[in-house]
């Protein structure tokens, strides 16, 4: 996080040199923007009948006008995201037990399009779209004591690294691409300031945001043929497959006793995930706009050299 937050820093600061020492018609174009706000998660734990927890996230970008109400924005975002079972008002669900926790890094270009001129209008709904570039890497939200906090991508809970290669298929990158739609509404406080908010929709192409996918456990008998093929139980992929196997589980409770059980050779075929449907997330921001044009004293009113200029006299209407 420390080291995005670094990077994010660097970009900024390059994108203000740029704009700085650009000329007075190229900089009109070039706004700095911060946004802080929450996000939230869609997806197989903790979802069914309950709104998982929103948890802040922040980002930091820069805009670019193309045109008077279209423009590219490069948005560089911090967010985070759970799920928890325990919290589903679904009674299959809560007894399952599983949760997530994962730290979102994500860089995004995106265009975004006004759909009032803000030449006349004040108050201006926008909407925007693009690819983005994230990582992620899902942990137990609450973990095992005697295992610690883990990665559950490196432990493999749904088999991935069982020797054989029978669950390869399986296994997943922790940086990939993600497809964001969203909409805004933004006040122009004056010509140089802007405030906005807005609501942002990612749509991911993996259903393991939170390491869970597979409609079934892994039956008892796999796992223990998965650590003898290993080499044994003090093997270093024989204990990763051990601490798998319990997360995979994640000292599931029992619905009549109350108390955490054992995977069986019989309910190692209780639903576990549902791989039909992909993982999402989302966010809703508060976000601030500083036009760069402010600090070169670029003039907002029209001349032959600033055509774009906005509150440019007009001629008054012929009938």
């Amino acid at each position: 996080m420390k080291k995005f937050k670094k990077i994010s820093l660097i970009i900024l600061v390059q994108i203000t040199i740029l704009a700085l020492t650009s000329k007075n018609g190229n900089a009109q174009g070039f706004s700095l923007t911060t946004s802080l706000g929450v996000s939230n998660y869609l997806g197989d734990l903790g979802t069914e009948g309950n709104t998982t927890a929103y948890k802040p996230d922040f980002s930091v970008g820069a805009s670019y006008d193309l045109l008077n109400r279209l423009r590219l924005r490069l948005n560089l975002s911090a967010l985070s995201v759970q799920g928890d079972d325990v919290n589903s008002t679904t009674k299959g669900v809560k007894n399952r037990n599983l949760s997530f926790k994962s730290q979102i890094q994500e860089a995004a270009l995106l265009a975004e399009f006004d759909i009032l001129d803000n030449s006349f209008n004040s108050i201006i709904p926008y909407v925007f779209a693009g690819p983005s570039v994230y990582h992620f890497d899902p942990h137990p939200l609450r973990p095992l004591s005697r295992y610690g906090d883990v990665s559950l991508r490196s432990l493999g809970t749904e088999g991935q690294f069982i020797p054989g290669n029978k669950y390869a298929d399986s296994k997943y990158s922790l940086t990939q691409l993600n497809i964001q739609f969203g909409l805004g509404v933004r006040f122009e406080i004056s010509e140089k300031v802007s405030l906005g908010f807005e609501a942002n929709y990612r749509n991911l192409f993996t259903d393991y945001l939170d390491d869970v996918s597979s409609n079934h456990y892994i039956a008892p008998s796999t796992w223990d043929q998965g650590v003898l093929d290993a080499g044994g139980e003090n093997t270093a992929l024989g204990k990763q497959l051990r601490m798998a196997q319990a997360y995979a589980w994640n000292n599931r409770i029992d619905a009549k006793t109350g108390l955490s059980v054992l995977p069986t050779e019989a309910n190692a075929s209780f639903p576990r995930g549902n791989p039909s449907k992909n993982d999402a997330y989302y966010s809703y921001q508060v976000r601030l706009n500083i036009n760069l044009s402010s600090i070169d004293g670029g003039s907002a009113f029209y001349s032959p050299r600033n055509p774009s200029g906005r509150k440019q006299l007009r001629c008054a209407r012929v009938y």
